[in-house]
């Protein structure tokens, strides 16, 4: 381990450096396999149990959590901040540690469903890309309180905030937003 707490080889691993300690804790993270409106999620509440029902179903032990943000919580209230590495179900790298997954870039795109597959296609006028619905800033913060589709239980036309599976820059906070009618949720182990 360096002085940063990085890795020297950035290859990935089930270890995680932290205090210049080489400790195990790796955390898995996906995008759902499955597409839900951004009203219907049930709060951070009922998207949690959708991350945790996906994962069970795919075989993933732990604890999944939505990377989803509402007027009271957000990531960086809701997810430890000693856990890494951050990997992919299949094993790629997303990053070290906390730092790193909140840094702003990510050394690999989350654009893996909890099967293995890629990020299904939304359905959200305006974007192109996979995305997935987080109202949830880089550092993990709550991006804006009115974009959470009254807190993620109203689908009756309040707009909703997303990141991009396909980035490693906006994969939390997308660079367009809107009313969305399907996309998937990212989730991660905590």
């Amino acid at each position: 381990c360096n002085d940063d707490g990085e890795w020297f080889d950035t290859t990935a691993c089930a270890n995680v450096c932290k205090d210049s300690k080489c400790i195990s804790n790796p955390k898995k993270v996906f995008v759902t396999s499955t597409t839900y409106k951004a009203g219907d999620l049930g709060g951070l509440a009922g998207a949690d149990a959708k991350c945790q029902a996906r994962a069970t179903a795919a075989g993933l032990a732990g604890t999944f959590r939505a990377w989803l943000s509402d007027a009271t919580n957000s990531p960086a209230t809701r997810f430890p901040r000693d856990a890494g590495p951050y990997q992919l179900v299949t094993g790629g790298l997303i990053a070290n540690n906390w730092t790193g997954l909140t840094s702003g870039t990510l050394r690999h795109a989350i654009n893996i469903t909890e099967l293995g597959t890629p990020a299904p296609t939304a359905t959200v006028a305006g974007c192109t890309t996979p995305i997935v619905w987080t109202d949830t800033l880089g550092d993990g913060m709550v991006a804006d309180l009115g974009l959470t589709c009254g807190e993620w239980t109203d689908s009756s036309g309040f707009d909703a905030s997303w990141g991009t599976t396909s980035s490693q820059v906006d994969w939390t906070q997308g660079a367009c937003m809107g009313f969305g009618t399907s996309a998937a949720t990212g989730c991660g182990r905590s």
